[in-house]
């Protein structure tokens, strides 16, 4: 990963995705930062790890900083429930200081903006055409980052569902959502993902 490269991959995907590094592990903050930033700070940004949700959690993230996915919003434009703010916070909690430090992170489906799962799963169905589209984009996103063989994790059984879908391996982990704690969190996705402690 070079500047070049994060500058570009910010510039076209920025709204859409982040990387799974934070500020520390009390914190979720980490919007829009530029690459020598990363550099200073020790951080390594690793394309071949990739972290998947299932979509943009509000349609208000086209108005927030680049990279803020997955992040609280350090932006008073980009208005969150307190629920997905506290459920945001678990990630850095389980990631900060383990092998998926600076992995890239993204949604594979990128237009729909509806918060309940359900409701999107159930939107997919009614307009099939979206599937494979969708899967298109992601696959173009994952060469376009320089990812070369990726070890892919899915958040969740819905996103884990649509990769499965197209035949792409990965491994799926509790989404961050689930009932519990951030240390609750971290036991469970220890569980399946090797490496976190």
């Amino acid at each position: 990963m070079n500047a070049d490269l994060y500058n570009r991959i910010r510039k076209k995907y920025g709204k859409q995705s982040s990387w799974a590094i934070w500020d520390g592990k009390d914190t979720s903050v980490w919007a829009g930062r530029d690459y020598q930033q990363i550099i200073d700070s020790g951080k390594k940004l690793n394309p071949n790890i990739v972290m998947v949700g299932l979509n943009p959690s509000a349609k208000t993230r086209e108005k927030g900083d680049p990279l803020d996915n997955f992040h609280d919003p350090n932006n008073p434009r980009v208005k969150l429930s307190p629920t997905t703010l506290r459920n945001a916070r678990k990630l850095p909690c389980v990631f900060c200081g383990t092998i998926y430090e600076g992995a890239y992170m993204t949604d594979i489906i990128k237009d729909i903006h509806i918060p309940k799962s359900e409701e999107v799963m159930k939107h997919m169905r009614a307009h099939p055409k979206k599937w494979k589209r969708n899967m298109e984009i992601f696959k173009k996103e994952l060469k376009f980052i320089g990812a070369h063989n990726p070890k892919i994790i899915a958040f969740g059984r819905k996103a884990s569902e649509i990769l499965a879908r197209f035949k792409i391996e990965h491994t799926r982990i509790p989404h961050y959502g689930i009932w519990g704690g951030r240390e609750s969190y971290k036991k469970e996705v220890a569980k399946t993902l090797p490496g976190i402690v």
